[in-house]
């Protein structure tokens, strides 16, 4: 009798003994994931203190040189971007010989400006490379993540064969990618690559999402904005307001 007892309750304790398992792995993996935030948070904090002295110490160590030798690249987005762009580029004139416009693979208006801007210029060479969009216009966000990692691909590689010591650009997702890529080639001690990002003139009130990013992580040795208010309102940025 008893042991038929104990045979009905045995269901009813597998089940009660599957529960408190259950319950032990969500634990054990809330705490794995708490422990892994912690170390991500620790290695982010650790490598943003070392890129921010590398600069610094650069920075104060920096000599004039010619800038006929410094090699340029030159992040070109779409559409207003490069309307934007492409004047500051006119502007450098003799400078900078050694330039490398970055455009996006499906954005052929705006190599094409870039022809028509460097067809009336005698000065030194230039090469147009191509890396894949972060996100296309109504892109998921889902697929937006593999399309990021090959545009961050990609952007490793021409910052590396490029050799930049200056990077130019003005807003578009396509320059999150270069920007990561150079900043972590100087944080390894692989390149020097002094970053400027230079906000677009309609942006009054808030930064661009682009700009926000960058701004945040602290990646731009300057970012450059055009409205006094706007530099009021982020005080990392450099207001300049005749560009």
């Amino acid at each position: 009798m008893l042991r038929s007892q104990w045979l009905l309750k045995l269901p009813l304790q597998i089940q009660s003994v599957h529960r408190c398992s259950s319950v032990m792995s969500v634990f054990s993996m809330i705490v794995v994931l708490f422990y892994l935030l912690s170390a991500l948070v620790v290695i982010i904090a650790v490598l943003e203190v070392l890129y921010l002295r590398r600069h610094s110490r650069v920075a104060s160590k920096r000599t004039p040189s010619s800038s006929a030798s410094v090699r340029i690249c030159i992040v070109i987005g779409s559409g207003g971007h490069t309307t934007e762009m492409l004047p500051l580029v006119d502007a450098l004139g003799t400078h900078y010989k050694y330039r490398t416009y970055i455009i996006a693979e499906t954005d052929a208006l705006s190599e094409k400006k870039v022809l028509d801007l460097e067809s009336s210029r005698v000065d030194g060479s230039f090469t147009v490379v191509r890396i894949g969009r972060s996100r296309e216009v109504m892109q998921s966000y889902f697929t937006a993540v593999l399309s990021t990692l090959r545009a961050l691909m990609h952007s490793f590689a021409v910052v590396w064969k490029e050799r930049p010591d200056v990077l130019l650009c003005n807003g578009p997702g396509t320059c999150i990618p270069v920007c990561f890529a150079a900043a972590m080639f100087d944080l390894l001690r692989l390149r020097d690559t002094r970053i400027f990002f230079i906000e677009s003139i309609c942006r009054v009130k808030s930064l661009s999402l682009s700009a926000l990013i960058l701004y945040y992580l602290r990646i731009p040795d300057s970012i450059i904005v055009q409205w006094r208010d706007l530099s009021l309102k982020y005080p990392n940025t450099e207001f300049i307001d005749d560009l």
